[in-house]
């Protein structure tokens, strides 16, 4: 079965970078291969949630999604602001995971940091590094975005993203 739900990118953890997040997600919504992947995810039966490190309610991260013409692409989006947990602690997944009605064996996690890549992993989820931490550790690799569904295990359900 393919995975229902992915989550894609992180930020550092730690207070949110609203400036810095707005043109990496500006940079990340222009580029042709960013659409053409998720579309693949999409078409694979995968669900993507947006999991966002912001001070932001999810609404408002909806609304910069939609801003940004990716909205069609992710079905969730939820907020560490709506979590109250500090984004890429064990926790913060764990809400995030209690709030799909999951198990973290069917949640894939993608992401930069290495705490938030080891703590994904630490919960059970399938772990993909982009962008990543030099000392970052996961399950699979990927320094292109449209690498992502080569590496994505069958067996996953759903992933998360910041």
């Amino acid at each position: 079965m393919p995975p229902d739900l992915l989550a894609l990118r992180s930020t550092k953890s730690g207070p949110p970078r609203t400036h810095n997040a707005d043109k990496a997600s500006r940079r990340f919504a222009r580029s042709p291969e960013s659409k053409k992947t998720l579309s693949q995810l999409a078409n694979h039966g995968v669900q993507l949630l947006l999991l966002s490190n912001s001070c932001l309610h999810h609404d408002e991260v909806r609304q910069r999604v939609k801003k940004l013409g990716l909205s069609d692409y992710f079905d969730s989006v939820l907020s560490t602001f709506d979590l109250g947990k500090r984004f890429g602690n064990e926790d913060c997944f764990r809400l995030a995971i209690q709030r799909l009605q999951r198990d973290p064996q069917e949640v894939g996690y993608v992401g930069r940091d290495t705490l938030a890549l080891a703590e994904a992993s630490t919960i059970g989820m399938f772990t993909v590094a982009f962008n990543n931490d030099n000392d970052a550790e996961a399950d699979a690799y990927i320094s292109s975005f449209n690498e992502l569904p080569d590496v994505l295990p069958l067996r996953q359900t759903r992933i998360i993203s910041n």
